[in-house]
């Protein structure tokens, strides 16, 4: 199975390659902190609207990073 995955891995195109990377160190950080996030917030006294709204900007900024980070997988 580790050999498929790998015989699959290494006849992918180098943008996906990079791509891939980039998702990886990406999500690992997003997930590394995400079950923290709202103990911290509340902790620092955020109620649940200010929270949200903490969540939903969150959102957005990572909706925009997508763009130059998508026109940098395809250069």
């Amino acid at each position: 199975m580790l050999e498929a995955f790998s015989n699959f891995f290494r006849k992918l195109d180098w943008r996906i390659k990079v791509l891939y990377a980039f998702v990886g160190v990406h999500v690992g950080h997003q997930q590394l902190s995400m079950q923290y996030n709202q103990l911290y917030v509340t902790a620092l006294g955020a109620n649940p609207v200010e929270l949200g709204t903490l969540n939903s900007i969150s959102s957005v900024a990572a909706s925009v990073m997508s763009i130059p980070s998508s026109w940098l997988a395809n250069r």
